[in-house]
C-alpha cells in the first residue's frame, strides 16, 4: 500500500484523510447473528426460541452464493444469570455434541463465543428436515399411540448415546 492512502476491505482505495465507508448495520434476523459470523452466514428464518436463546436457519455464503444451510443456535445469558454458569453449561453441551455419534443426536459443525456487542455463545449444527414436535402437535393434534411410542423410543436412544459417554 502506498503512503497516504488506506484500503477498504474490498480493496478499493480511500482518499487520504477520509475514513473508509462502513458496512451498514445488519437488521432483522441478521442482527441476531453474532458479529464474527455475519460475513459468512446469512440468517433466513427463526426455527425456534426458548428461555436462553434461539435457533436460526442460516445460509453459509461463499462468493455471494449460499453453499449450504445449517442451524445456528444462539445462547444469550439472561440478565441476572451468572456468566460462568452459562459458560460451564455451554462447554458441557459442546463436549457432549463433539463426542456423541448417534443418528438420534444432532452433530456439531462449529461453536464459539462472541463478545460483540454482548456475550453470546453459539453452535452451528446440521440442519434437520422436518417439524418440531410442537408444530406437529399444533397442526395435527393428538398423536396416535404408536407415534408417541416411536418418539419416546427415539428420545431414549438419544439419551442412551449421551449417557454412554
Amino acid at each position: 500500500m502506498g503512503c497516504g492512502s488506506s484500503t477498504k476491505a474490498k480493496g478499493e482505495v480511500v482518499e487520504p484523510g477520509k475514513a473508509p465507508e462502513r458496512a451498514p448495520e445488519p437488521t432483522g434476523l441478521q442482527a441476531r447473528v453474532p458479529t464474527d459470523l455475519q460475513a459468512r452466514y446469512t440468517a433466513e428464518v427463526e426455527l425456534g426460541q426458548g428461555a436462553f436463546g434461539q435457533v436460526l436457519r442460516v445460509a453459509e455464503m461463499r462468493n455471494g452464493k449460499a453453499m449450504r444451510h445449517v442451524a445456528l443456535k444462539i445462547i444469550i445469558p439472561r440478565a441476572g444469570s451468572k456468566l460462568e454458569e452459562v459458560e460451564r453449561r455451554f462447554n458441557r453441551e459442546v463436549g457432549i455434541l463433539a463426542k456423541v455419534e448417534s443418528p438420534y443426536v444432532v452433530g456439531l459443525i462449529d461453536w464459539g463465543v462472541s463478545k460483540d456487542p454482548q456475550t453470546c455463545f453459539w453452535l452451528l449444527m446440521p440442519l434437520l428436515n422436518g417439524n418440531s414436535l410442537d408444530k406437529v402437535l399444533e397442526s395435527e393434534g393428538m398423536m396416535l399411540e404408536a407415534a408417541v411410542v416411536e418418539v419416546g423410543i427415539a428420545m431414549c436412544n438419544a439419551l442412551e448415546a449421551i449417557h454412554a459417554l
